[in-house]
């Protein structure tokens, strides 16, 4: 267990991970799978680790604050660190509270050379389409009116 807690104690003084992502990262280095739970035990008993729904909370702000940022695209980002689903969603929800797609989508596309490929970008960021089109659509009529 002394190399997996010395990796874990590495680990965990860059930034706080999850459970999920403390147990992949320890496997990904060889670890089996009860060395690991040792090691999640001791430091949760030493305090070591943050609970999940306020470590959840606190990435959830993070994303919230990086430009084109959606709740879908932030949720699957909370997803892919292990984060359970109802976890996430609340984070998701909490953070992204005052969050109108319409209005980030408008502010997004009007620094955007090509808007079409703008228009794709945000889509693939998990903006819904129907905001996308309404965005664009508001700055054609600008550029109608110019």
């Amino acid at each position: 267990m002394s190399e997996a807690w010395d990796r874990l104690l590495r680990i965990l003084t860059a930034r706080s991970h999850g459970r999920a992502e403390l147990r992949q990262k320890l496997r990904l280095k060889g670890h089996e799978a009860e060395e690991i739970e040792a090691c999640l035990e001791k430091a949760e008993r030493l305090q070591l680790l943050e609970d999940e729904a306020s470590l959840a909370a606190r990435f959830a702000a993070e994303l919230r604050r990086k430009r084109g940022m959606s709740p879908l695209l932030a949720r699957s980002k909370l997803m892919k660190r292990g984060f359970e689903g109802d976890v996430s969603d609340r984070a998701i929800r909490k953070a992204f509270a005052d969050w109108e797609a319409r209005t980030e989508a408008l502010a997004l596309l009007e620094s955007e050379h090509d808007l079409q490929r703008g228009g794709r970008r945000l889509t693939r960021k998990g903006f819904p389409t129907e905001d996308v089109r309404w965005a664009l659509q508001q700055l054609a009529h600008q550029e109608d009116d110019t």
